[in-house]
């Protein structure tokens, strides 16, 4: 019986996650509302700025959301394409979590400018 590979299953799903994010910065841009998977809707209710909201962040979560997508990839191909390099998966597992905290802060930031 072959073991399950957790690790292939977290990439397969920051690169689907990667795709939703981008989707919703699409979105939010079109409509001018925050999209829901950033925002729940409760929050949303007497807000003071959501179109400042969606300005501040459309091209912030589409960066968030492409390197999503490229983590995703990239670890996906490692691992099945390329043999498993160890140091392409350092590499890309620190630009991930850096790419997660500045995304975290900016979200952060905009929640309180243009938000509450």
């Amino acid at each position: 019986m072959e073991s399950i590979n957790f690790l292939m299953i977290f990439d397969i799903v920051i690169l689907g996650y990667g795709f939703l994010i981008v989707r919703g910065a699409l979105q939010m841009h079109k409509t001018n509302v925050p999209a829901s998977m950033l925002i729940p809707a409760e929050e949303l209710t007497g807000c003071k700025d959501p179109v400042g909201f969606c300005e501040a962040m459309y091209q912030k979560t589409l960066v968030f959301g492409i390197l999503c997508i490229v983590y995703g990839a990239v670890c996906t191909i490692n691992e099945y394409g390329l043999g498993s390099i160890k140091l392409l998966n350092i590499i890309a597992l620190t630009v991930f979590i850096i790419a997660v905290l500045w995304f975290c802060k900016e979200m952060r930031s905009a929640r309180e400018k243009y938000l509450k």
